[in-house]
């Protein structure tokens, strides 16, 4: 019977100590070919994805606190990304945009809307606000706009929302 429980204590204590070692975590890094993308763009990214109209009204609250002050901290900018965007998202949602640029998740986007404009030669004009009407790229809204003209568009591009036709100018 002695030997019986000293077989159960050995057994016993093997058994905890192999269920109290901890297990290592699992870790992985992903690393981009890109620089940071700004978590604003981010945000707005994340927000028309939820609904284009999340976006419009985040793009009009965030113009107006400008932020993008140089200089600004990457933590004031966080915060005004998410004071801006909780106008329009419930708690879970904001949660979920918190989450979302913890990951960076439409990063790839941004980057994508960055290497169209290089390719369209944007920086080369050094402006704040480039159009494209008819295929040209000017620094001020062109004086006379052409019906129905189309410049390229994507599936990715943001719409103002409002009343369209094919007569429509279009300026990008």
């Amino acid at each position: 019977m002695a030997r019986l429980t000293v077989v159960s204590l050995v057994l016993l204590l093997v058994s905890c100590r192999t269920g109290a070692q901890k297990k290592k975590p699992i870790v992985t890094q992903l690393q981009a070919k890109w620089a940071q993308t700004p978590l604003t763009l981010e945000a707005a990214e994340f927000l028309n994805t939820e609904s284009p109209d999340y976006f419009w009204n985040y793009v009009n609250t965030i113009c107006k606190a400008s932020p993008s002050i140089p200089g600004a901290s990457d933590q004031s900018l966080y915060d005004a990304a998410l004071v801006a965007a909780a106008s329009s998202l419930s708690p879970a949602q904001l949660d979920l945009l918190k989450f979302a640029l913890s990951l960076r998740t439409e990063s790839p986007k941004i980057e994508m809307h960055a290497h169209l404009a290089v390719d369209r030669g944007v920086g080369e004009l050094h402006c704040d606000t480039v159009f494209d009407h008819n295929n040209k790229l000017s620094c001020s809204l062109p004086d006379k706009l052409v019906d129905g003209v189309r410049s390229p568009s994507y599936s990715s591009d943001h719409i103002f929302p409002g009343q369209f036709t094919d007569a429509t100018p279009q300026v990008i």
